[in-house]
């Protein structure tokens, strides 16, 4: 198995293409930073025609123009940026929501003692 980035992989392919016996148990292995970019652009496939686009932008955090790239995950250090933030005011929404069923009670003592 050999890990190579975008650039060497598409030269290596090449080869073991061109030669598959010689090359048959060569197993390529694309580099994280392609990966989390594949990552980043499936989950954005997932979200496209949702109003992640749009409330994105509302909240001012991509432009309008360059909202395409960063779903596609080319993008890649404002593509992160962006699904932290959301993945962060979602958990706080779902926190809201489960602290809104929980009945009305007044807390004096914290419930775990490490946090005294």
């Amino acid at each position: 198995m050999v890990r190579m980035y975008m650039a060497a992989a598409k030269i290596a392919y090449d080869l073991i293409w061109a030669e598959e016996d010689k090359y048959h148990k060569v197993l390529l292995n694309l580099g994280p930073f392609h990966v989390m970019c594949s990552y980043i652009g499936a989950i954005g496939k997932m979200m496209c025609g949702s109003v992640f686009e749009d409330t994105v932008i509302e909240a001012g955090l991509c432009a309008s123009g360059s909202i395409d790239q960063v779903m596609t995950g080319r993008h890649y250090n404002r593509a992160l940026l962006i699904h932290q933030c959301m993945l962060d005011c979602l958990e706080r929404l779902l926190l809201m929501s489960f602290q809104e069923t929980l009945p009305a009670q007044t807390v004096t003592e914290p419930a775990c003692s490490c946090l005294s």
